[in-house]
């Protein structure tokens, strides 16, 4: 099933005035399980992890002094907070982003520690400036203009296959996050989709949602690592029901962590690689 949070809209030709115009299109490459596009940073080639989850693009120290870039304070303190933990952060503002050959200028990137091998992350002050189409299974990522089309499903490529449409909150300015709704055991649950993590359910929200901790068939899931040098214990437990729009998934095994960020639940890349999603920030959909 091409399913996604909304797999939005129509191929232009079902709407007189509905314009979906491609922007760009750039491949992605998953690496331990996390995707990786190029970019440049003021002509320098730099890669980055596409993370939907984070509210604001990243670069590390490192290459943040590689670059020369200036830095500042960050005008609201002095750390950010990620799935495991808080990390010391400052400001540097890129004056040439370069993404799929399109120049941003005056771009403000949040500076921390971590990365890896990668300059930083790519987050939502960005890609909320368009729409998205988050492709994973065949490796792109395409961003597009999408006018005039109202409330049609934009999936252009099911072709007649079933696929679900889910309403996004409604974003005035730039989308801190991409949320939806999903139902575990049919509980009601409040996710993130975060192409910059794995698919993983706050330990409060599982009890909510019927998962006995103590059951026999939780069992440890070993730590998870985010933004700062920290780690959290996670579980591994099996549901009776995952559902995400019209698509249901009996028996699904979903991990269990302590998640500082206010989310219920984190839709991770584990889930895009084999689902195909279009997010419509301009329709509030995905």
């Amino acid at each position: 099933m091409a399913a996604g949070l909304f797999l939005a809209t129509c191929p232009p030709a079902a709407l007189a005035q509905c314009k979906v115009v491609q922007l760009a299109e750039l491949p992605v490459t998953m690496e331990n399980g996390r995707p990786v596009i190029g970019a440049k940073i003021n002509g320098a080639d730099v890669r980055l992890m596409l993370d939907s989850g984070a509210f604001w693009s990243v670069i590390s120290y490192a290459k943040a002094d590689e670059l020369k870039l200036a830095l500042a304070p960050l005008p609201y303190g002095s750390s950010i907070k990620g799935v495991a933990g808080d990390a010391k952060a400052k400001l540097a503002r890129v004056e040439t982003f370069t993404l799929a050959n399109t120049p941003l200028k005056n771009v403000d990137f949040l500076v921390t520690s971590g990365s890896g091998a990668l300059a930083g992350m790519l987050g939502q002050n960005i890609l909320s400036l368009m729409d998205i189409e988050y492709d994973f299974p065949h490796g792109f990522v395409r961003f597009f203009h999408v006018e005039k089309c109202g409330d049609k499903a934009l999936a252009y490529w099911s072709a007649g296959r079933p696929f679900s449409k889910v309403d996004l909150p409604r974003a005035s300015g730039l989308r801190q996050s991409t949320e939806t709704d999903v139902f575990v055991n049919g509980k009601h649950v409040k996710a993130i989709i975060d192409t910059g993590a794995g698919t993983v359910i706050d330990r409060q929200a599982a009890i909510r949602a019927g998962i006995n901790m103590a059951g026999p068939d939780v069992v440890p899931g070993g730590s998870i690592y985010g933004i700062g040098s920290g780690s959290k214990p996670s579980w591994l437990a099996t549901v009776t029901s995952f559902k995400i729009g019209a698509e249901e998934v009996k028996n699904a095994k979903l991990r269990i962590a302590d998640l500082p960020t206010g989310h219920d639940m984190l839709i991770g890349s584990d889930f895009l690689v084999s689902h195909r999603m279009f997010v419509s920030n301009s329709q509030s959909k995905t």
